[in-house]
């Protein structure tokens, strides 16, 4: 059991007790009612704050450091009655940038969810749980914690609890350049005289997203070599680059055509950008051996 959530049952427990005593007698504070009370659902409508930790719920955050990534599937279990057995067990799917909750309290005071995130290659996870104590109306943020497992509580009835548990993504760093002597820029390739070290299948007109995933709508290569900017369009024309680099015999570039295809492609769409642009311009930027 993680520190983070002995701390958060300890929390949910002492809001427990105080909802017992004041369900004992006197006048009970107002809350908000849960959408469902099928302990087999997924709540059929969000608490009235997203992206904030709402009475009875436990909302499900994803997020990446640096730009979007792909979506993410999450495996969830539930123990209802808090006594080490997974009572319901489910999948959800969520987008970077997105939320939901996906627990609600049922007719059980207690419930504990944990949640484990099938982590997209590439990426490292982590995640930070929010508790809101009903008794005290009062909201803890934990630590960051690495790793793609995470565990969040909610309890029913006056003074309860709810959860908020944030996942994030950080797309790992793209390997080392590899070995190699020679490399043409995209200054070189997208000179009309040098048109003729283009090697087939690539040409001027040939459509950037029939060689790579579609970073580039209806743009061709010459015209990705053409763009300006950073970013994407930076990482765009040492690819391109580097693409007709690696296909011509008379450059000794160090990596095959199917490799830079590959190496764009896995940080399309969302990934480290800079990273990668920057091992391509190593490469390009060598000694060009071509007139």
């Amino acid at each position: 059991m993680s520190g983070n959530y002995r701390r958060l049952a300890s929390t949910i427990a002492a809001a427990s007790m105080a909802a017992a005593v004041a369900c004992s007698g006197g006048s009970a504070p107002s809350m908000v009612t849960p959408s469902t009370t099928s302990q087999a659902d997924i709540p059929s409508s969000p608490g009235p704050n997203p992206g904030a930790p709402d009475f009875e719920f436990v909302e499900l955050c994803k997020t990446y450091v640096g730009g979007t990534g792909p979506s993410v599937t999450f495996n969830v279990s539930v123990d209802v009655n808090n006594d080490d057995v997974a009572d319901s067990t489910f999948q959800i799917t969520l987008a970077g940038g997105t939320c939901r909750d996906i627990w609600v309290a049922g007719g059980v005071l207690f419930n504990r969810v944990t949640i484990t995130e099938i982590v997209p290659t590439g990426y490292t996870a982590s995640s930070q749980l929010t508790v809101k104590n009903g008794i005290t109306n009062t909201t803890t943020t934990f630590p960051v914690v690495a790793g793609n497992v995470s565990t969040g509580a909610i309890a029913r009835g006056a003074g309860g609890a709810g959860s908020l548990i944030v996942f994030t993504n950080t797309a790992l760093p793209p390997p080392p350049p590899p070995p190699g002597l020679q490399g043409c820029t995209p200054g070189y390739w997208k000179q009309e005289q040098h048109f003729d070290s283009w090697r087939a299948p690539y040409t001027p007109n040939t459509l950037f997203n029939t060689v790579f995933d579609n970073a580039f709508p209806g743009q061709t290569l010459l015209q990705v070599l053409e763009n300006g900017g950073g970013g994407l369009d930076a990482l765009g024309r040492h690819t391109v680059a580097a693409l007709l680099s690696s296909a011509s015999s008379g450059v000794s570039y160090g990596m095959t055509p199917a490799q830079v295809i590959a190496a764009f492609n896995a940080v399309f769409p969302g990934g480290n950008y800079e990273g990668q642009k920057n091992i391509f311009a190593a490469l390009n930027e060598r000694t060009c051996p071509l007139n």
